[in-house]
């Protein structure tokens, strides 16, 4: 099961993520608020994440995910926070991963 948090004080909207079985659209997430839990599949500490931001897109892109194990069952936020002084749709956004 995940979620996504939005830990900034701007909404995100048309919130994607990729997993590695799956894409789950979250849709809007307004600021400093969460989504309901999804049923994942499968899941990393981190993934390819997609939204928009103060009209700009924003993504975050995982090179592999080499090393790294799967997720083990249970509940897990995806806690977003965004950089409006950043200056590339790469480096817009932040992950950290949050277990329930």
């Amino acid at each position: 099961m995940v979620r996504v948090a939005n830990d900034s004080n701007v909404e995100m909207r048309d919130v994607v993520v990729r997993f590695p079985s799956q894409t789950e659209k979250y849709g809007t997430v307004a600021a400093n608020s969460e989504t309901d839990y999804r049923q994942v599949r499968r899941a990393y500490r981190y993934g390819y994440v997609k939204a928009v931001v103060d009209d700009k897109e924003a993504v975050i892109q995982p090179k592999d995910y080499v090393g790294e194990k799967l997720l083990e069952p249970g509940k897990y936020t995806y806690v977003l926070s965004y950089d409006p002084a950043a200056t590339d749709k790469y480096s817009r956004l932040g992950l950290k991963l949050a277990k329930e």
